[in-house]
């Protein structure tokens, strides 16, 4: 692979090894986006170096229909051929948030919590490896100052943190989290891999979408730097 490559893979092997990730269970969290795919592929394409022992599981929202099990089967084609265990789970959203009058995105965050919990205690992982980038970081901290969270707010994401889920504590890993969503879109055309793309992303009626796409933007008209 061409150099900026090899320091993508170099900041995933650090990141694990400064984690104290390195020798254990890792369970990825994989959607098939560029995010998440780039991670997991520069996962295990480090292996044999951090020693990681990787499982992958994806969670079918039933949100988009026949795409969501398209996204379901992209995941598990794809482990297949590079040969990491995979698990899929699937659950319908959409019925979900009406009988227990939530939000799409509310009923969607406590099912992708439940599926962490169960998977990865199933598979024994050390921790749960989740694709934030950099640019998922300054949405969150924006998101943050919205909604009043002071200056804690202001710290963000950290490459790993604890969490109960479910009754169950996750270390939950986030590699990319130095990694800018330019340069994983760059890793995933040179490591010839052809992302998923989810048109819910696309939709401002979803929170942090409308702070990516029409926020972020707006700032940086201001601030270009």
């Amino acid at each position: 692979m061409p150099e900026s490559s090899d320091k993508f893979l170099q900041t995933i092997s650090e990141a694990v090894y400064s984690s104290n990730l390195n020798g254990k269970a890792i369970t990825a969290a994989v959607s098939g986006g560029p995010d998440s795919l780039a991670m997991v592929h520069a996962l295990h394409r480090t292996a044999a170096l951090t020693r990681i022992r990787l499982t992958v599981v994806h969670l079918d929202h039933g949100i988009r229909e026949e795409d969501s099990k398209s996204d379901a089967a992209f995941v598990k084609d794809f482990c297949n051929r590079i040969g990491i265990p995979c698990e899929v789970g699937s659950v319908d959203i959409p019925r979900i948030a009406k009988s227990r009058k939530l939000s799409i995105e509310d009923a969607a965050r406590r099912e992708r919590h439940k599926f962490l919990a169960s998977t990865s205690s199933k598979f024994g992982s050390s921790a749960v490896a989740l694709g934030h980038t950099s640019d998922d970081q300054v949405e969150t901290v924006l998101m943050h100052v919205m909604r009043g969270s002071g200056l804690n707010g202001l710290k963000g994401m950290e490459l790993i943190s604890t969490r109960i889920m479910e009754g169950t504590t996750l270390n939950l890993f986030r590699p990319l989290l130095s990694i800018s969503r330019i340069a994983v879109e760059s890793y995933c055309a040179k490591a010839r891999l052809t992302p998923r793309i989810d048109s819910t992303n696309l939709s401002v009626e979803f929170t942090r979408n409308s702070v990516r796409l029409e926020l972020t933007p707006l700032m940086e008209r201001y601030n270009p730097a």
